[in-house]
């Protein structure tokens, strides 16, 4: 493979990848509309959801240069690993609302700046 079809597949990738951080912002911006008042408790599919994509967006952003992505969801599942306390403090709350913006920024800088990581 030459290093121009290498270019073009990872950019192949990196596209597919921006649809995802589209369709998971989609979706936490519903999650975050679930979240309960001060003292409620979250619902345990509302809980997995926001791991699954915390856990997921932390470990795949950084492959495709979302690096702040990365960080934002990686602060969302350091909240989540508080569980209660977390829920109460509005650390989760406060983690998707930061992870929302920069998914926003990633989704908004599009593909124009990137290149293949060395």
């Amino acid at each position: 493979m030459t290093p121009q079809e290498k270019y073009e597949s990872f950019m192949r990738l990196q596209l597919r990848f921006v649809e995802r951080l589209r369709r998971e912002r989609a979706e936490l911006q519903g999650l975050l509309a679930e979240l309960p008042g001060h003292q409620g408790q979250l619902a345990l599919d509302t809980l997995a959801a926001l791991g699954r994509i915390a856990h997921g967006l932390a470990g795949a952003a950084g492959t495709f240069g979302f690096h702040s992505v990365g960080d934002m969801a990686c602060g969302l599942d350091r909240c989540m690993k508080h569980d209660r306390v977390a829920i109460e403090s509005g650390c989760i709350r406060q983690a998707i609302q930061r992870l929302l913006q920069s998914l926003d920024e990633a989704c908004a800088a599009g593909l124009a700046s990137r290149t293949i990581p060395r």
